[in-house]
């Protein structure tokens, strides 16, 4: 038996035929809409056990939700008739929006809101599949008692979970959106953070608030780690830190990023577990004032350990002060140079790489011939000879313990010399 489609109340344009379908399912709409307050309470009791957040806001605006629900129910007929595609909704001249994009915008808010709350996308995904089911069950029992041919019964579910699966894919796409402009905002506000904080005239009372802005706890102190861009490891290391919670740092000429409190316990061995085998350099844990100050040393640390004036992977500048006090200022180091390997400076320069090269290994050694000897890889009586030619170009100098002391700046910090025998 077929339902008796009732006198339309649309206007129809002339010489369009209005749809059958629509009308004859749009007998049983105001059946669904007397049901809302029964199926809010089913949706409300199924969601109650696994979503007791969502069943407590149907509870807490039954008013609300029961008109947007009604709503709903009106597009699920609409759709169900359209056979499965919205009809453009009539506008006025004056109002420019589409029905549809408020339905979208409404649900692309909730799914923002939901990232907003900390709730993940499958929970509220799931509440919706929840909702659904109930809603199944009121407008299958009521098509079946209105005696809705099985066909049409077919279309409304598929226009119900279709419907569902719009509004789904709205809040997904409102939740992934809110996601990615906070992941943005984060890094934004991360990067002014640690510019901030590399900057010599930060106050703590700034860098609380940045810090607070980056959700990133402000530490006691902090150390810089300086990664080398010419190392394919360097940009995974990176990664990774940025992942552990630690800061990157947001300039143009540095690549790495900012340590906090590296004394706490098991920190410094995560730090070294993450840097092991790349070439990084880690500065002096200082105060937060003294960061900024402490990144020109990490600068001429990295470039000793390009040089390989410093060989450790990853290298720890507190361990090298020495060094770094001796090739702080490039410019002075080579006027010492100059200065006092004068007399090796008319040698070929094969040669004259050998004697430096030994010279410096009998100031370290203070003299020992065997320590040299070991170290250089040659012969004693080698060493013997070498020492002779010093003693002849440099004469009483080598006696004298200031010329010996500026020998040794100038000589006992270099890299290794490439050379062959």
């Amino acid at each position: 038996m077929t339902t008796p489609v009732p006198p339309t109340d649309h206007a129809v344009s002339p010489g369009v035929v209005p749809p059958q379908r629509p009308e004859r399912l749009h007998v049983i709409l105001p059946l669904l809409v007397d049901t809302m307050p029964g199926l809010l309470d089913d949706v409300a009791r199924l969601l109650r056990p696994s979503y007791p957040e969502y069943g407590a806001f149907l509870e807490e605006h039954a008013d609300e939700v029961s008109a947007g629900g009604a709503i709903a129910l009106a597009r699920v007929v609409e759709l169900a008739g359209s056979g499965g595609q919205l009809p453009a909704p009539a506008r006025d001249q004056d109002d420019d929006t589409d029905g549809n994009d408020v339905v979208t915008t409404l649900f692309n808010e909730i799914g923002r809101a939901q990232f907003r709350y900390g709730n993940p996308l499958t929970r509220l995904l799931s509440a919706y599949q929840t909702g659904a089911r109930a809603a199944w069950h009121h407008i299958s029992a009521i098509a079946i008692e209105r005696r809705v041919p099985a066909g049409d019964v077919a279309l409304l579910a598929d226009a119900l979970f279709g419907f569902v699966d719009q509004l789904s894919s709205a809040s997904a796409d409102g939740y992934l959106a809110e996601q990615n402009e906070a992941v943005a905002g984060r890094v934004r506000a991360r990067a002014m953070l640690a510019d901030l904080l590399l900057s010599e005239h930060a106050s703590m009372r700034g860098l609380e608030e940045a810090a607070r802005r980056a959700g990133w706890p402000l530490p006691q102190t902090a150390a810089v780690v300086l990664l080398d861009p010419e190392a394919p490891v360097s940009e995974d290391v990176l990664h990774r830190a940025d992942g552990a919670g630690w800061l990157p740092m947001n300039q143009s000429l540095v690549m790495g990023f900012i340590v906090g409190d590296l004394e706490l316990a098991g920190r410094r061995r995560r730090l070294l577990d993450l840097l092991a085998g790349s070439p990084a350099v880690i500065g002096p844990s200082v105060p937060l004032t003294q960061l900024a100050a402490s990144v020109p040393l990490a600068r001429v640390t990295q470039r000793l350990r390009r040089a390989e004036v410093v060989t450790d992977d990853p290298v720890f500048l507190t361990d090298h002060l020495d060094a770094i006090l001796v090739h702080q200022d490039e410019s002075l180091l080579q006027a010492l140079e100059r200065q006092v390997l004068a007399p090796l400076a008319a040698l070929p320069e094969a040669n004259r790489l050998r004697l430096e090269e030994t010279l410096a290994s009998w100031l370290r050694h203070i003299g020992d011939r065997q320590a040299m000897a070991d170290e250089l890889h040659i012969h004693r009586q080698t060493v013997r000879y070498r020492m002779s030619q010093l003693h002849e170009l440099f004469g009483d100098q080598l006696s004298d313990p200031a010329k010996r002391l500026s020998l040794l700046l100038a000589l006992g910090w270099r890299a290794p010399q490439r050379h062959v025998d």
